[in-house]
C-alpha cells in the first residue's frame, strides 16, 4: 500500500508537470497560504527536531493567484527543506515588501545544503539527488512561480544551508 501511495504520487507530480493546470487566480492573503503550508510539514518537522520559525513583518498580503498552485509551491520548498535536515534544525520563513508592489518570500533551513556543482540544475525536470526522488518538485515550483509572474532563485552552499528567494507580485 505505501509502494502503491508512492506511484500515486510519482504519477500525479508528473501529471501536474506535463500538463500544467488551468490558474484560477483569485484575491486572497497569501500569509494564509504560507501558514496552511507550514501546518502541513509542522508534525514532520517536529518528529524531527526542527524548528520553524516565522517571520512576516506584515500581517495581509493580498495577492491574486492560484491559492491551490502556491500552496503547493511552499509546500515543495518546506519539505525540501525539511528533507534536508534529517537530524534537526532550523526552518525560517520571512516575508519582506518591496518597493515595486512585490513581495519577497525567503525560506531557509541550516540543512546539508546544495553542492555547487548542481546549483545549475535543480530546477531541471528530472533531475534529483534524492533516492526515490523524481527531480519534479522544483521544476514544478519553478512552473508555479513563472505562471504567477514572479521569479525563484535559491542559494546554498554544501553543508551550510540553503535559502530560496520567490518574489511575487501583490495587488
Amino acid at each position: 500500500l505505501q509502494e502503491t501511495s508512492r506511484i500515486d504520487d510519482i504519477l500525479s507530480a508528473l501529471l501536474s508537470f506535463s500538463r500544467p493546470t488551468e490558474l484560477k487566480k483569485e484575491k486572497h492573503n497569501l500569509l494564509d497560504t504560507l501558514e496552511e503550508s507550514l501546518e502541513l510539514i509542522s508534525f514532520q518537522a517536529k518528529t524531527q527536531k526542527i524548528q520553524i520559525i516565522r517571520d512576516f513583518s506584515v500581517s495581509r498580503l493580498s495577492i491574486r493567484g492560484d491559492k491551490s498552485q502556491l500552496k503547493q509551491l511552499f509546500l515543495n520548498i518546506f519539505l525540501n527543506a525539511v528533507q534536508a535536515m534529517p537530524n534537526g534544525g532550523e526552518l525560517k520563513a520571512e516575508v519582506f515588501l518591496k518597493e515595486d508592489q512585490k513581495v519577497l518570500i525567503a525560506v531557509s533551513d541550516t540543512g546539508e545544503g546544495i553542492p555547487e556543482e548542481n546549483l545549475d540544475r535543480i530546477f531541471d525536470p528530472f533531475f534529483t539527488t534524492k533516492k526515490g526522488g523524481t527531480g519534479l518538485g522544483l521544476s514544478i515550483c519553478y512552473n508555479i512561480v513563472k505562471s504567477h509572474n514572479g521569479e525563484i532563485e535559491v542559494k546554498s552552499k554544501a553543508h551550510c544551508g540553503t535559502t530560496a528567494l520567490i518574489v511575487l507580485p501583490l495587488i
